[in-house]
């Protein structure tokens, strides 16, 4: 659709070239137009960072949660380490969505700045599925890097003072195994 400047300016041709019926469908949509602007279109990038932004959390929680899981599981063997790890993962998560959740269901003026209310996230969805979705995944991708501290881990706990030595075992047995 043509924006308000093309509109004006086929006006004015049409009323310079004396032309009343053109003028008139043209006034018409001139005035339509002002009366229900187009809402702007969401671009893929504001898509993307709404996204990461709404998983950030719950992702951080979920890999914390996993983290506590697995301790205490560790002593169960690589069986309970795996599964208290993905559960504590899973409900640490959930529990930080639904956080979330409720604090932007409070502060819909903060929700909206951020772009994570409700219309904004339907919106872009709706515009950039794909985008929406994929960058969902982000957060999760960044935090399972690889990465050095795996590696550190085991000699650091033999590092430890002999007092700890209960401790010690528990870390050795959860990143060992």
């Amino acid at each position: 659709m043509a924006d308000l400047d093309q509109m004006f300016s086929a006006l004015q041709k049409a009323d310079a070239a004396g032309n009343v019926d053109d003028a008139r469908e043209i006034a018409k949509m001139i005035r339509e137009y002002q009366a229900h602007p187009a809402e702007p279109e969401t671009s893929g990038f504001a898509a993307a960072a709404h996204s990461m932004m709404r998983e950030a959390i719950p992702t951080a929680a979920g890999f914390v949660g996993a983290g506590a899981g697995s301790v205490l599981g560790a002593p169960a063997g690589p069986v309970g380490a795996l599964g208290l790890g993905l559960t504590g993962a899973i409900g640490a998560a959930s529990a930080a969505s639904a956080a979330q959740e409720k604090v932007l269901e409070h502060y819909p003026a903060v929700a909206r700045f951020l772009g994570l209310d409700p219309e904004t996230q339907a919106k872009e969805a709706k515009e950039h599925p794909e985008i929406a979705e994929i960058a969902g995944y982000v957060p999760s991708l960044i935090g399972l890097r690889p990465s050095t501290a795996l590696f550190k881990a085991p000699k650091a706990c033999l590092k430890m003072p002999q007092k700890h030595c209960g401790l010690k075992r528990l870390l050795l047995q959860s990143t060992l195994h």
